[in-house]
């Protein structure tokens, strides 16, 4: 579904092109590395980055920068350093544009602080992050978009004085990321042409495979994959694959792919986790997954996830929030998305419901873990047990295949 902002020729807004890329063959172009928010991952630069490759950016050339939001390591200006350091190796160039959402934004001005590193960035983009006294770098010197909403409730926005600014109007935090008004602002910024977007063609999958919260790579899970029929059943045969030392694996499919995925995930330690993907999203970021840690502070959070016979469910989306009177998010005739479930100061991209009382009943009330927890919530709610359950997003009727608990917690993407 198409997300809806502010168009820029209705905000009478032009930013002027800083031509940062020289279009080359064999994925030699500028890259842009892209760093996500506090407990985001790759994904949420999704659209944004089937835009980009849309407009003549190879795959290779957009490098989502996963990194561990709950640490604040204070080494990760380094890592980040020495990321920027590969991808201008590999592509030939001196300078990169680098993206930065929320915290991720702050990441970035402390990286564009330092005047040797600055010189590595050619262009950098603000994404609903925190107002700055002036544009980043030393002085203000490497240009500077940024873009936030007046709808953002997680990080109110405003100028940055001596940038190029883009006020919009109805986006929430994430939903920022992935419209269509922020992707033409950025490829306005880097001089880039906008194209359709891409189809789903591809016969194979990168996958990548991370542990909530730190995003730390899993290495060595086993995933169970095949896609499924309208009604939940399988939709051909099962395969298998392993995920290498970087969490990544390749999952080999029919094209075009039209039907939703079924990813089983089991970690060498740890629980297992069941995804659902409604439908496989087009352009050249991998899918993600992401698995429960057995330590820390997400365990901690999530440790409370049933194991039984009833299902426990997570409906995720990472690029815009399940707000309160937009398209009803439903169970059967039962609206989830109301100001109760998931309120819009929340910022809500996950949703948990399972049977917290154990008394086989669906009570509604919120579970109180996820009170102060960002960006999610989670409700007592009693899954059937057996067959599938209708799950209605954007219009759209899915059949989800009912799991225990006790096997997998089930992860619906949409």
């Amino acid at each position: 579904m198409k997300r809806l902002c502010p168009s820029l020729l209705c905000l009478g807004l032009w930013l002027p092109a800083i031509g940062l890329f020289a279009q080359k063959s064999n994925c030699q172009q500028r890259p842009i590395i892209l760093i996500h928010g506090f407990l985001g991952a790759g994904d949420n630069y999704a659209p944004l980055a089937a835009q980009l490759q849309a407009a003549g950016q190879c795959t290779g050339s957009l490098i989502p920068y996963d990194w561990n939001t709950l640490s604040r390591n204070p080494q990760e200006v380094k890592r980040l350093d020495s990321v920027v350091q590969a991808a201008l190796a590999q592509s030939g160039h001196t300078q990169v544009l680098m993206v930065g959402h929320s915290a991720g934004g702050s990441l970035a001005y402390q990286y564009l602080a330092d005047s040797l590193r600055s010189q590595r960035v050619a262009g950098y983009v603000h994404i609903g992050s925190r107002a700055m006294a002036a544009p980043a770098g030393p002085g203000g010197s490497v240009p500077t978009l940024n873009v936030y909403s007046l709808a953002d409730r997680t990080v109110p926005g405003k100028d940055i004085p001596g940038a190029s600014n883009v006020k919009l109007h109805t986006p929430d935090h994430f939903g920022l990321v992935t419209c269509d008004s922020t992707a033409a602002a950025v490829l306005q910024f880097a001089g880039l042409q906008p194209a359709k977007k891409p189809a789903t063609t591809a016969t194979s999958i990168q996958l990548q495979v991370l542990q909530m919260g730190e995003n730390k790579p899993e290495a060595g899970a086993t995933l169970t994959y095949q896609l499924l029929q309208a009604n939940g059943s399988p939709a051909g045969s099962t395969r298998t694959a392993v995920t290498g030392a970087d969490g990544k694996a390749t999952l080999q499919l029919p094209a075009p792919l039209q039907q939703p995925l079924w990813v089983k995930c089991q970690p060498v330690s740890g629980r297992a986790v069941a995804y659902y993907f409604a439908q496989v999203p087009a352009g050249p970021m991998p899918l993600y997954l992401r698995t429960l840690p057995a330590t820390g502070m997400v365990n901690l959070l999530l440790g409370g996830i049933p194991k039984n016979e009833q299902p426990a469910w997570v409906l995720f989306n990472p690029q815009q929030a399940f707000a309160p009177g937009a398209v009803p998010l439903q169970i059967g005739t039962d609206t989830l998305n109301t100001p109760a479930i998931t309120p819009a100061a929340k910022t809500v991209v996950a949703l948990f419901l399972y049977d917290s009382n154990a008394d086989g009943q669906s009570s509604r009330q919120p579970i109180g873990l996820f009170g102060q927890a960002p960006f999610m919530n989670g409700i007592d709610y009693a899954l059937p047990a057996t067959g599938s359950t209708t799950l209605q997003w954007q219009g759209r009727p899915w059949q989800i295949p009912a799991v225990a608990s006790k096997d997998f917690v089930t992860v619906i993407v949409l």
